[in-house]
């Protein structure tokens, strides 16, 4: 599963859905971060799929360590 996530530098989640579910046939639907922020798609490990977005905004934080942030487990 798949989520658009906007973080802080930090690495804590200030927004998060699913992109997924924001098509339809008529509407496009954009986003800007705030300043400070940065958003990417990025995929919900795996212990994760299944439960609510907004659930997983708070069990969730992203690494920005490394070549490319991810989701963990929030510490």
């Amino acid at each position: 599963m798949q989520v658009a996530v906007s973080y802080n530098k930090d690495g804590d989640i200030t927004l998060m859905f699913q992109p997924a579910t924001l098509k339809t046939g008529k509407y496009v639907v954009g986003y800007e971060p705030a300043h400070g922020e940065n958003h990417r798609i990025m995929d919900v490990p795996k212990q994760f799929e299944g439960k609510p977005v907004m659930e997983l905004s708070r069990l969730l934080r992203v690494n920005n360590k490394g070549a490319a942030p991810k989701l963990e487990p929030r510490g």
